[in-house]
């Protein structure tokens, strides 16, 4: 199936239309692979097989005990759009990713874009699922973020 897929996008689109199981495996397996591919990149030690197969494990028990029960469902009439944004320290490369929701969980939209600046990372992440939420239609929708500074923003009506 992912194999058929012409663009990155393409296959996260497939993978998270998967069991949530399934799709989160499958995330995470990515997620630490590219980091040690990153990682190797820049000339760092280059991760064993178990070290990786190691963290995706820990990964794994670590975001069912964190996420279980956590995320609730907007009503019917409503999307969710959570947002998030992440970098590194040492070098401020980063990038930001976002998923709207319907009330049954399922994902309808997903973006992700590498970026430079964090503030910048988390504003354009927040502009760009809610330009994308108003092109699919969705006028009724509520945004999660962990930006404080940026929520309040957003949450001014000045």
């Amino acid at each position: 199936m992912l194999v058929q897929c012409k663009s990155g996008i393409e296959n996260i689109d497939l993978i998270i239309q998967m069991e949530q199981s399934v799709c989160q495996k499958i995330l995470i397996l990515l997620w630490v692979w590219w980091s040690a591919r990153d990682k190797a990149n820049r000339g760092e030690k280059m991760a064993y097989e178990a070290e990786i197969c190691s963290s995706i494990m820990y990964h794994l028990r670590v975001s069912r005990q964190h996420f279980k029960g956590s995320w609730i469902p907007p009503s019917e009439e409503f999307y969710k759009i959570n947002v998030d944004a992440s970098f590194h320290v040492n070098d401020g490369h980063g990038g930001w990713g976002f998923v709207i929701r319907n009330h049954e969980g399922t994902a309808v939209q997903t973006g992700a874009e590498s970026l430079r600046r964090i503030f910048t990372r988390r504003t354009l992440a927040t502009i760009w699922s809610v330009e994308r939420a108003i092109q699919l239609g969705m006028n009724r929708i509520i945004l999660e973020m962990d930006a404080t500074i940026l929520g309040d923003a957003f949450r001014t009506t000045t």
